[in-house]
């Protein structure tokens, strides 16, 4: 099992630091292996295109594409559109259960994460509650626009 081979945003988006990693990925993880017990569960937060979890879909691809590698992916707002079927059954919009809140309590849930999101940037909620890492590049809005994003708000430029 690989958990969270990045510790946080800042180690996701060191070139060294994920390289370090993979060369970990290559060097020691693939070769603890055995043939007979191959199987590996790598759990993390996708902080970057490139950390462990991008790297292995680009290069060893996706299990349905005739990769190696089964994703179960669980954003916390349901997204089929773009991320496929989701593993829960989930439609477009529904919330991933929170374990102190009533699965059947929709509302609640849905208010739960819409405070998550309100109280995150843009990056980390869509790395961390999304599984959807976003570039640093072109992510530099104004406090305004970001605003009204989380909020919804319309903002007029004039």
């Amino acid at each position: 099992m690989v958990d969270d081979p990045h510790k946080d945003r800042a180690e996701a988006e060191s070139k060294r630091m994920r390289d370090r990693v993979h060369g970990w990925w290559s060097s020691a993880a693939l070769k603890r292996l055995q043939p007979d017990r191959n199987a590996v569960v790598a759990i993390q937060t996708h902080w970057h295109v490139d950390d462990l979890a991008g790297r292995r879909l680009e290069e060893d691809g996706r299990l349905e594409d005739g990769g190696r590698w089964m994703v179960v992916h669980l954003p916390a707002i349901a997204d089929p559109a773009k991320f496929g079927p989701d593993p829960l059954g989930r439609r477009e919009g529904d919330p991933l259960p929170h374990p102190k809140i009533a699965t059947k309590n929709r509302r609640k849930l849905l208010a739960w994460w819409h405070d998550v999101k309100s109280t995150s940037t843009v990056r980390d909620w869509h790395a961390l509650s999304q599984g959807d890492p976003q570039p640093s590049q072109g992510t530099l809005v104004s406090r305004d626009l970001l605003r009204s994003i989380r909020d919804g708000i319309t903002v007029v430029e004039p």
